[in-house]
């Protein structure tokens, strides 16, 4: 109790309630190749729904790493996914086929009191894409340093350092960093022009988006006085002369209205005085002024403007519409459907909204779109991205329609792609129980267990042999599995089932052999949801396998004798009976309790419960009594786990005897927790014996004992 230098009355509490808390142990984990969504990064699913929604749906050379994570999802809310490319091929759909290569959001963070922008010597359009930039301020705010730089593509940068440029300016380099907010950006490798767009992420599918942007009212809804301009059309006739001195204000897709009737322009002649419209006028039209209004007008309540918070500032004529649209409709199923608009937002880079969030166009949709990427400003854009007080935007007539385009998802990912995706798996920080090896070859499958699995304790991998192991491969599909487990190092925290199954693909209607080491991992999730992780996952009970048409290699009793004893878990299917994982070892050689995968599991549960529990003994008193409390808190879960049919027996040391005063001295904290793990049955012993009438059983049993 601290020193109290007058009378008086001290309160303070003491927390005696410290306990053991739960830890995860059902989140899988998966580096694989992908059709969309963010690269080299680690993104958390919790339905095969939410999957498609993310990385899309499985074609040819996705569909083993997308049913491998799906399969997983059907026994789990929790999976981490990483998608890869060939960094070196996949690039992103942009304005114009371009070198732009958008993987992920990159972040800047600055700190400094007024927002800055950085220009890089030796680019032509802006940042580099694909890179980390953290950066700081000189004490003049003149200039930025770059002082950490990451490129995972090829060493693009020429220097190591830039000038900061006017705030009006900002946007015309690229990016502009708010400050104190942390901004997240992509950008170009300024390898030509790339237009005002792309598309979010690397790949073939954003060529099928296109955006539009709407920023003034002409552009939105024009009516042309008569005399002015006009149109002409024979009755019956979808062929539409129109005055040249109005073709720049219609586009495809727009509405024409004449003698109250609308219509659809469907195409513009090469010289613009000329439309094809969707249906012809019901009379003859001869030099008739007309409305024309944007294709979708319909979507806003009104015509963009000047905003509020530019009126305030002097500003005006700051707002825009923008609408993005899946033309190719890979994304919604339909050709031309709307993904997403965004209403109001303003060309001036400090706009905000009336409840204080930013209104910047530029801003607003890098923040919110999970299909497009803001590049740059639309030509004819003057003063946009320039602050909003005393500014008039330049407000080009036209609409400008931005298809994407050259997008290409690159060839097919190597193991050191796929190595890179699951090193993201390495960090402690990334909460993860099962890594799933999907089609992995020998050497990836290698490269996880010893570079990830193991090193991170408290995940196991799952692994299954190769594709051509066990399809099509009659008669030698054990054999081809045992070497592919002798190809393999030995290590407990390592799973390998027997092979793959086919199954049904509803995104493409048909049928597919898909590895089953997903499956295999699903189990051991379901272990933990219908009893505890350390029991076992394989047997009718919790070894059920979903989604099965067949087994290519169905292994027999013969066959599963060879597997088990080389550490591979059969997969069966048994007539009646469904199809079950018929094994619990783990890929240890070595005859130990750890060969069993629910031994292994134990011993994962019980370190990292322990292991983060006894953080909170960091910094605190070395002496007896954080000892005893230390024992007093580990104790109660151990006999939780006895009473939960984990352990039969248990012993904590934690006092003087492990503790000597030369460790004390030292500043070191020693327990030793002793357990004597329950195994699982893998054998079963039935002896049916029949005996004569006057035979008492009681000196049958006695005898056989």
């Amino acid at each position: 109790m601290g020193t109290q230098v007058s009378p008086g009355i001290r309160i303070s509490e003491i927390d005696k309630t410290l306990s053991l808390g739960q830890v995860a142990l059902t989140e899988g984990g998966i580096a694989g190749f992908f059709k969309w969504g963010p690269v080299e990064v680690v993104t958390t699913v919790g339905s095969e729904t939410e999957l498609v929604t993310q990385f899309w749906k499985p074609d040819t050379n996705s569909a083993s790493y997308f049913f491998t994570a799906a399969n997983f999802l059907a026994y789990s809310n929790t999976l981490r996914v990483v998608r890869v490319v060939k960094v070196t091929e996949a690039r992103a759909a942009t304005a114009a086929p371009s070198t732009v290569q958008l993987t992920n959001t990159a972040t800047f963070a600055v700190t400094t009191s007024t927002p800055v922008i950085v220009a890089l010597t030796g680019t032509t359009g802006g940042l580099f894409a694909g890179m980390s930039l953290y950066l700081s301020n000189s004490v003049t705010n003149t200039t930025v340093t770059i002082a950490t730089v990451t490129n995972t593509t090829s060493a693009l940068l020429k220097t190591t350092s830039a000038t900061a440029v006017s705030e009006a300016n900002a946007y015309a380099y690229g990016v502009y960093v708010p400050n104190p907010d942390t901004y997240q950006a992509n950008f170009s490798t300024g390898s030509g022009t790339v237009g005002a767009w792309a598309a979010k992420y690397v790949g073939a599918l954003g060529n099928s988006l296109t955006v539009e942007v709407c920023a003034s009212a002409n552009a939105y809804k024009q009516t042309v006085a008569s005399g002015t301009a006009n149109v002409t059309v024979l009755s019956g006739n979808t062929s539409v002369v129109m005055s040249s001195d109005v073709s720049d204000f219609v586009g495809v897709g727009d509405i024409l209205t004449a003698n109250g009737e609308d219509r659809q322009v469907l195409t513009i002649n090469s010289a613009g005085t000329g439309v094809t419209i969707n249906a012809a006028f019901s009379t003859a039209l001869t030099g008739e002024p007309f409305a024309r209004r944007w294709k979708y007008s319909s979507l806003f309540t009104s015509a963009p403007g000047t905003s509020d918070y530019a009126m305030e500032r002097g500003g005006s004529m700051d707002e825009m519409h923008v609408v993005v649209v899946d033309t190719g409709g890979q994304f919604s199923g339909g050709a031309n459907t709307v993904l997403e608009r965004y209403a109001f937002v303003s060309k001036g880079f400090d706009a905000k909204t009336d409840v204080g969030a930013t209104n910047y166009y530029a801003e607003v949709i890098n923040r919110k779109s999970p299909f497009v990427w803001w590049m740059g400003h639309q030509t004819g854009g003057t003063s946009w991205g320039s602050e909003v007080s005393s500014t008039t935007f330049g407000t080009p007539a036209l609409i400008a329609a931005t298809p994407l385009a050259g997008g290409t998802d690159g060839g097919l990912v190597a193991d050191t792609d796929l190595m890179r995706g699951y090193d993201l798996f390495k960090d402690q920080q990334v909460e993860v129980s099962f890594i799933l090896g999907a089609s992995a070859s020998p050497g990836l499958a290698s490269y996880i267990i010893g570079s990830v699995v193991e090193p991170k304790m408290f995940a196991m991998g799952f692994f299954s042999p190769e594709y051509s192991d066990v399809v099509s491969n009659a008669g030698l599909e054990t054999t081809a599995v045992i070497a592919y487990r002798d190809a393999l190092p030995s290590s407990s925290f390592a799973v390998l089932d027997s092979g793959w199954k086919y199954q049904y693909d509803k995104y493409n209607d048909v049928y597919r052999y898909v590895p089953l080491n997903g499956d295999t991992a699903g189990c051991a999730v379901r272990a933990d949801q219908v009893s505890e992780p350390w029991f076992s996952p394989a047997g009718f009970s919790r070894g059920q396998i979903k989604n099965v048409v067949k087994l290519p290699y169905n292994p027999t009793q013969a066959n599963r004798d060879d597997l088990y004893r080389n550490g591979i878990n059969p997969i069966v299917t048994f007539p009646g009976q469904g199809t079950v994982l018929y094994g619990d070892k783990t890929m240890q050689s070595k005859p130990s309790a750890f060969d069993r995968i629910n031994v292994r599991r134990l011993f994962i549960a019980l370190e990292k419960t322990i292991e983060r529990s006894a953080k909170q003994q960091l910094f605190e008193q070395n002496d007896a009594f954080t000892r005893q409390a230390f024992v007093a808190m580990v104790e109660p879960y151990l006999r939780s786990v006895r009473g939960r049919r984990g352990i039969t027996e248990y012993y904590v040391v934690c006092d003087e005897t492990n503790n000597p005063p030369a460790s004390v001295d030292a500043g070191e904290f020693r327990a030793d927790i002793y357990v004597k793990p329950i195994r699982s049955i893998n054998f079963i012993q039935l002896n049916f014996i029949a005996v004569r009438s006057d035979v008492s059983f009681t000196e049958v049993v006695t005898n056989l004992s």
